[in-house]
């Protein structure tokens, strides 16, 4: 379950601000069952470069980028917000060197053994890339990104939706390099 954006008193724990706290608050995104939360107010840490532009690298496949354009070119912060928390719902967080993977505007998350998701916000345009790492067969089976398309776009329309808002957008496919 994904609850309200605020604030939240209570025990602080964790690294790059996912913590778990007792005293569960309005306010918050949170997920019951998994005991998390996370305030995005308390995400400072600037994206690495290297996650938003990776350097070419023969064992790593990046996907084309999905964008998400907002069309009256405003997206508020929000919805980017509950868009994490509603894939931190569905999948784990990465990591790297034991850190997780979640930045100011910016998550990458792990789907299954070899590929990973990252979703960035620049404007009003949200941003997503699979990459598929170490395997060999170098046919890609465009199924895992015809699934991750179709939650991201029913997300963002739950999203705008439950929100009230009528915003609307339109995504494309912006090729790699």
């Amino acid at each position: 379950m994904v609850g309200p954006f605020g604030f939240c008193r209570g025990g602080w724990k964790g690294q790059h601000n996912i913590h778990q706290c007792k005293n569960m608050e309005e306010g918050v995104l949170c997920d019951y069952e998994e005991n998390y939360f996370i305030a995005p107010c308390m995400l400072h840490e600037k994206t690495p470069q290297k996650i938003i532009c990776p350097k070419p690298d023969p064992q790593i496949e990046n996907s084309s980028v999905l964008c998400y354009v907002f069309v009256e070119k405003f997206l508020p912060t929000p919805i980017f917000h509950r868009l994490i928390a509603a894939c931190i719902a569905r999948w784990p967080i990465a990591t790297h060197k034991k850190e997780n993977q979640i930045f100011c505007g910016c998550c990458v998350f792990q789907l299954g053994q070899n590929h990973k998701l990252t979703i960035h916000v620049r404007e009003h345009v949200i941003f997503v890339r699979v990459a598929r790492k170490g395997i060999k067969d170098k046919t890609l089976s465009p199924k895992l990104y015809i699934e991750v398309r179709e939650l991201i776009t029913t997300m963002l329309n739950n999203i705008t939706g439950n929100l009230g808002q009528n915003l609307k957008f339109e995504y494309c496919i912006r090729c790699p390099g």
